[in-house]
């Protein structure tokens, strides 16, 4: 492996995958500190060090993440079903 890809910072990578940078590098810090890896974050001036053999992996877990919408998911069913959520019906 050439050095070009076996030290890639976290904006090369985000090109590699084809995401932008910016994104890419917010992901990686929320990924981290779920993983309770956030003391591993690099500090200010510092970078990641990614290889391009992970760029499979990091688009997986990035798109996956995507695909979820970055929000928490709102059930109406099961706010409805929650016995505190009052009836509007009922309050008049």
């Amino acid at each position: 492996m050439s050095e070009q890809t076996a030290n890639l910072t976290g904006t090369q990578m985000a090109n590699l995958i084809g995401v932008d940078p910016k994104d890419f590098r917010r992901f990686v810090r929320k990924f981290l500190r779920a993983k309770g890896l956030g003391e591993s974050l690099p500090g200010s001036g510092s970078r990641y060090s990614l290889t391009a053999s992970q760029a499979d992996e990091w688009a997986s877990l990035y798109f996956a993440d995507i695909r979820t919408g970055r929000r928490a998911i709102v059930n109406l069913d099961e706010i409805m079903a929650d016995p505190d959520v009052s009836d509007p019906d009922e309050s008049e």
